[in-house]
Order: structure tokens, then sequence, then C-alpha cells
């Protein structure tokens, strides 16, 4: 029975708190702080490529899990791509006109930073780099990639690298952010050359980026990404005091929806708000990456304005400019980020299936909370879930996932024990990072491939909760949704 793996980091923290220890971490921690080396937490992304799993945490290097039973492998430079005390981004991006996976490296820590792209085959080796250096520091959460261009957009931030040198704060909280200055976006061609900074005056932080594209008719460089007005900057007391003190509406940044166009040429980038409704995690259809696109789904506060909960699941037509459909959950439930599955042969841009984990938080009177998937139809989030599937276990909330296709281990993959012990014990693929342990949903016997194989005759299968009859046009879904939990 294969045994998740634990980071040394985490061995010695476990026996020093079985010891009596209460004081700070003994460990470094990007959000509390401490000695030695930063902790990996690899739990803010997941990419599934070239028939390996990655979980991802951008300020180290990725940690590859087994598909078949997620118990971890280890640390990996991804074919000696990166180097060996490096990281690698959260956010990669599919460019399915190469038929390459796009990744970015820069260090959240540096007084100066730059931006390292690499790109793969689907083997996983590296077939073209570029880099780019950027004045002051910077926090690059997320990039963007066209068909011609890699862009990063620096929101004004700095780092108090003497405190962080001589270990005075945690290195978040070294981390400041200057409302008086301009954020920038920068951009270099992917087949090389000088790369040119476009101001983006009033730009606040871009969170997450949904996608980026040329204008044919212009040469611009449009960006849709989700946008806060400063970032969500702070630290975490080891301890957990700070869950006491936390103000959602207070402590959380507004996010909306926005679309930037940046000039070939000069002048200054320009926006618009394009959904003013707080919302996180976008998502598009994989075959549209790097061209215009029409509709970008996200995870919603239910329409609210102001910072809140995500409760919905919506969708974004940006040509019409308008929202075009919404799954609401129940009271006291929470959506994690969506994601997009294209249907084979799907006659439009939105023929597919949208991914969700529903946490469903303990009420009065209920004894724990509980986990779901629901399979919605990308084309109608307005009819509800297709099927939604409750999970013999609960899984802290889900925030970034992905769909691999085609992954469906063997029966005889299961029998070896590694995930049902892992869910049994609460600990998916737990791998020592600094917030949490690695959450990954693999929903054991529930693979996709079970999941959905009711649509094809409008049967329920067990565990199952059937709503509606649908058209024949829904195909049995071959695959594993792996998604990343905070535990």
């Amino acid at each position: 029975m294969a045994h998740p793996h634990r980071a040394s980091a985490h061995v010695k923290e476990q026996n020093a708190v079985k010891l009596g220890y209460e004081g700070p971490p003994i460990t470094k921690s990007f959000f509390s702080g401490g000695k030695g080396d930063p902790k990996n937490c690899a739990n803010t992304g997941v990419v599934y490529w070239g028939k390996r799993l990655l979980a991802l945490y951008e300020a180290s290097l990725p940690v590859e899990l087994d598909p078949a039973g997620l118990h971890t492998v280890g640390v990996t430079r991804i074919a000696a791509s990166l180097p060996k005390r490096s990281s690698f981004t959260a956010r990669p991006k599919y460019d399915p006109a190469s038929d390459r996976l796009v990744g970015m490296r820069y260090s959240p820590l540096a007084a100066n930073a730059e931006a390292q792209f690499f790109e793969y085959d689907d083997s996983w080796q590296c077939v073209s780099r570029a880099s780019m250096g950027l004045k002051g520091h910077a926090i690059l959460h997320d990039f963007g990639v066209t068909r011609k261009h890699y862009v990063v957009h620096q929101a004004p931030s700095s780092i108090n690298s003497i405190a962080l040198s001589l270990g005075l704060q945690p290195p978040m909280e070294c981390i400041s952010y200057d409302e008086s200055r301009d954020g920038a976006f920068h951009i270099v061609a992917r087949d090389g050359g000088e790369p040119r900074t476009v101001a983006a005056p009033g730009s606040g932080f871009l969170f997450q980026i949904a996608n980026a594209f040329e204008n044919k008719e212009t040469g611009a460089i449009v960006v849709d990404a989700i946008e806060m007005p400063r970032m969500p900057l702070g630290g975490a007391a080891a301890d957990g005091s700070w869950k006491e003190a936390f103000d959602f509406g207070r402590d959380v940044p507004r996010a909306q929806l926005v679309r930037w166009t940046l000039p070939p040429g000069e002048g200054n980038a320009q926006r618009v708000v394009i959904d003013d409704a707080f919302q996180a995690f976008p998502e598009v259809n994989p075959y549209v990456k790097t061209v215009s696109h029409s509709f970008v789904y996200t995870a919603g506060g239910g329409g609210e304005q102001a910072a809140a909960p995500l409760k919905s699941v919506r969708k974004f037509d940006v040509r019409q400019g308008t929202v075009v459909g919404e799954y609401r959950v129940g009271p006291g439930e929470f959506v994690s980020g969506p994601s997009f599955v294209p249907r084979p042969d799907g006659r439009s841009e939105d023929d597919g299936y949208l991914l969700v984990t529903v946490l469903h938080a303990a009420q009065e009177g209920e004894a724990a909370p509980r986990t779901r998937l629901e399979v919605l139809d990308a084309m109608d989030l307005n009819k509800g879930p297709l099927c939604s599937i409750a999970l013999e276990a609960y899984l802290p909330h889900s925030l970034y996932g992905c769909w691999a296709e085609g992954v469906v281990p063997a029966e005889d993959d299961y029998a070896k024990g590694a995930l049902r012990t892992a869910i049994k014990e609460k600990d998916w693929g737990k791998f020592g990072g600094g917030m949490s342990l690695i959450g990954i949903a693999s929903w054991r016997d529930y693979y996709l491939t079970c999941m959905v194989e009711g649509l094809l005759d409008n049967t329920c299968l067990a565990g199952e909760v059937w709503r509606g009859n649908e058209p024949l046009r829904h195909r049995k879904l071959e695959g594993l949704l792996v998604s990343v939990s905070d535990g």
C-alpha cells in the first residue's frame, strides 16, 4: 500500500508538537514566519499534462502525485527545466494552437522581480524559454498568454528586504501595497525580443487572469481578469487566532471581472469593468485560450458587489456585456472554482460541462459538514445540476481544480488501498505545507465515468440526485477531477 509523502519539515513540526512544543513555527512559512527553508504548501493549483499530475504553489517547486492513487511522488524540477531552489506558477496556461503548456516562475521575495516563461510539449520537454526583468518588487499570482506574447501585471507593491533578511517579520508582512502609485503591464514576445511596458493608471491587483488575446483588427492585447483594488495582504498567526478576528467584508478586497486593453504602440492601458459582482476563479473553454472568447465562467458571491463567500457559478457573455446564466447553491453552501470540460464535437464555445465541488457547512443539528460534486451544463446554468454526487467523506473547501481527460484508473488501482486509507484518515496526500495539507479529491469509486453514465439513458446511479430529463447530446465523461483544498 502506498503511503502519502510527508516533507521533513512537516515531520519535524509534528514531532515537536507531540513533545509539547507551543512556540513559533520551527520551519519557515510565507504567512507566519519561522526558521529554515520555506515550506512547500503545494496547495494553490493543480495541473494534469503529459500524463503527469502536479500540485502547485507559486513560491516553490511543483509536487508530483500519482494520478491513480493520489499519493505523493515528490518534488519535481520538470525534467530539470527549473533550478533546484526555485518555483513554478500555480496557474499554468494551455495554448491549443501549439498544443503546449506554458508555465512561469518568479520570486515573490525579490526586491527586483524577474519573470521567466517555459513552454512544454506533451512529453514535458521544455521547447521554449523567455524572460523579462521588472523594476521593483512584484506579486505575479497569474499571467497571460496570447498567440504571440506573454503578459504580466505588476501592482504597486514593495518589500522590506531588511526585515525579511533578518527574520524580523513573516515574509508576507514584509510586503506592502502603495495605492498612490500606478500599476503597469509588461509584455514580451514568445519568440524573443525586448519587453515593453504599458502604464495602467488606476489599476489594482490582477488576482486571476481568465484569458488574453490579440485583437486581429487593432493589434491591441486584451486581458480579461479578476481585479481587486488592492492586494489581500497580511500575516496569519500560527496559533490560528486570526480566524477569530477575520471579517470577510473588511479583510477581503472587492473583486470584479474587468477587461484591460493594451495598445500596440504608445499610450496607456484602458480598463472597463464588465461585471461588477464579487467573483473569482475565472475559467474559459480551454480551446479558446489565447484567442478571442465569448464566455467567462466564475465562482460568484451570489450577485453581490461587496466581498462575500462564493455561493454561485456565473456565466458572463463578454460580447453582449451581460450575465447569461447563474446557478446558486443553498444556504450555508459554498462552491469551488469551476472546471470546464468541453464536449467532443461540441457545436459552440459553451457546449460542455462545468464541474464544481460544493461544501455544505454543518447546520444546527447536523453532525458534520458534507461535500458533493455537481455537474452543470455550461450552455444553461439556470436549470441547475445535471447530476449531484455526495462524497463519502467531507472534503475541505476547494480552490482551483483541473480535469484530467481519459484518466480512469483500473479497479485494482484502488484495491491497493492508498486512496481509501487517505480518505478514512482525513489525510488527502498530506505534504506538510505551511498553511494546510494538499486536498486532492478523486472520489474513489465516483470517477466521472461512473458519475455521469446516467446522462446517456436518464437512469439514476446509486448516490446520485437526478434532476430533469436531459437530451442525449450529453456524453459519458471519462476522466478525473482533481481539486486542491486548503484543509
